[in-house]
């Protein structure tokens, strides 16, 4: 094997040393998780649901993912961390590939893969289940198709075939994300190059593609719903962009989290971006224009989130790999090294505080303390309506299963795994994505609390211990605490009622 090759090599074990470390966090990796589990063992691939209660937030294409991974490894963390990383590895044979093309060898393509799995917010989402690697492999996918047909016109149609096909699947994994992401990465190209060129690189007539992959499922859900035309435009598009929906940062945001994101190929970066700029070739426009454009829109959207720019990592190792005064690759594995061994930290060091944590919070402790039994919940329905009545627990022999004001979203997956139900949260939020049907969703409450615990039947409810006083005020009496995870007020409580 030559050197370019032991390179790439060293690159792709990188994303597959840190996706093991902690449970899943509380409430996003545990949302997307619950959400497919609900999808593969309650046998409707088309909605959506959370606790029974459709969930139309994201498209469905990762949440198929997770579900496969399900359906193939069972309901395990190991499972669902699997598309992220395979998203993840592709992400850097991409960038081998893009820089082998664009800087005319295979070392230049290592050296792009190297930077790449250099940057801490690779590979930080390498291992974080969300939709965000898979969304970033299919732009880079969709760059990649546009610089073959940049590179080899005879054939463009081909490739403008596997640019749209690559958009249409983002669309259907996060809306028009991906595609503005794509049309502002080309009108920059042209900016820089002060021509249309690029455009003429594509065979339009495959844009079709995109709506023919992207829209189906939007389609086949507004048929069902035609309210959610106003919830997707309105909610997911205007109002993301306009108001960022509780997200929304000032414009320079980003100019702080990516330079952070890269951490030791940031001052690289600053060096090698006036390198690129200066020369302004075939294969420099390219890939500034893929870093500006994106940066651009991403910056002028008023809802941010650090996961946001990881599209922008590929464009950013390939200007490392593309600056002809860098040919050492010692700088890059030391990188590589740092940021694993960073990532890996940060991970023990999260899982041995998971449950002191707010957000990013995990239970894994606490399913693992009662991994010997057999639990029930209520079952996901088939209807897509609000619910208008309080959830009923499935008959059977095993422990019920609840939350009290406790977002352990993932409960269903540690506690009942390829059972078609869900653990039931009392005194928590509608799960609703817009506010017209807030109103008609019954959200269990207090009396429906108080009724379920005084059932003659076993159950085990499980609540932070600041809210141990409310539930004894609610029930009238003093539960019988059989585990407590954690210390003090942000302790996870677990109650037990035991049959009469």
């Amino acid at each position: 094997m030559n050197r370019p090759r032991l390179l790439l090599l060293f690159a792709l074990l990188s994303p597959l040393l840190v996706f093991w470390q902690r449970g899943l966090n509380e409430p996003d990796e545990g949302r997307y998780v619950e959400i497919a589990r609900e999808m593969l063992t309650g046998g409707d691939l088309i909605t959506p649901r959370l606790k029974g209660v459709p969930h139309y937030a994201k498209p469905p294409l990762s949440y198929w993912l997770l579900a496969g991974a399900m359906a193939v490894f069972g309901e395990r963390e190991l499972a669902v961390r699997v598309p992220g990383t395979l998203a993840a590895l592709g992400l850097l044979l991409v960038a081998f590939d893009l820089g082998r093309r664009l800087g005319g060898t295979e070392e230049r393509g290592a050296l792009a893969a190297l930077a790449l799995a250099a940057m801490p917010l690779f590979l930080a989402l390498a291992r974080i289940v969300t939709t965000d690697m898979v969304q970033a492999l299919l732009i880079g996918l969709a760059f990649l198709a546009l610089v073959r047909a940049e590179l080899e016109p005879t054939r463009r149609r081909r490739w403008s075939l596997a640019v749209f096909l690559a958009l249409g699947l983002g669309f259907l994994n996060k809306g028009p994300v991906p595609l503005a992401v794509f049309l502002c990465g080309l009108l920059a190209v042209s900016l820089l190059r002060r021509d249309l060129s690029i455009w003429r690189r594509l065979d339009w007539r495959w844009a079709a593609l995109v709506p023919l992959v992207g829209l189906p499922w939007f389609l086949v859900v507004v048929a069902r719903d035609p309210d959610l035309v106003r919830f997707f435009l309105g909610g997911e598009v205007v109002d993301r962009v306009a108001t960022g929906r509780g997200r929304s940062k000032p414009p320079w945001y980003f100019l702080i989290v990516f330079p952070l994101g890269l951490l030791a190929m940031t001052p690289l970066l600053f060096r090698s971006l006036p390198r690129l700029w200066r020369e302004r070739d075939r294969a420099a426009t390219l890939v500034l224009g893929f870093l500006a454009g994106p940066f651009v829109l991403f910056s002028g959207s008023a809802s941010k989130l650090w996961t946001y720019v990881l599209p922008l990592c590929l464009p950013a190792a390939l200007v490392l790999a593309l600056d002809r005064r860098r040919r050492l690759a010692a700088p890059f594995l030391i990188a590589v090294a740092i940021s694993v061994a960073l990532v890996v930290a940060a991970d023990l060091v999260a899982e041995r505080r998971a449950l002191e944590l707010g957000n990013n919070a995990g239970y894994r402790a606490v399913a693992e303390a009662f991994a010997g039994e057999s639990f029930r919940g209520v079952a996901i329905p088939d209807a897509i309506e609000p619910a208008r009545r309080p959830p009923v627990f499935v008959p059977g022999p095993e422990t019920r299963i609840a939350t009290f004001r406790l977002r352990f979203v993932a409960a269903a997956f540690y506690f009942l795994r390829a059972r078609a139900e869900y653990v039931p949260i009392y005194g928590g939020d509608s799960l609703w994505e817009w506010p017209e049907r807030q109103a008609l969703e019954h959200v269990p409450d207090q009396d429906d609390l108080r009724a379920a615990w005084r059932r003659p039947e076993p159950m085990l409810l499980l609540l932070r211990a600041r809210d141990l006083e409310e539930l004894r005020l609610i029930l009238g009496e003093d539960p019988e605490i059989v585990a407590t995870f954690g210390d003090g007020a942000g302790a996870v409580v677990a109650c037990r009622r035991y049959p009469e």
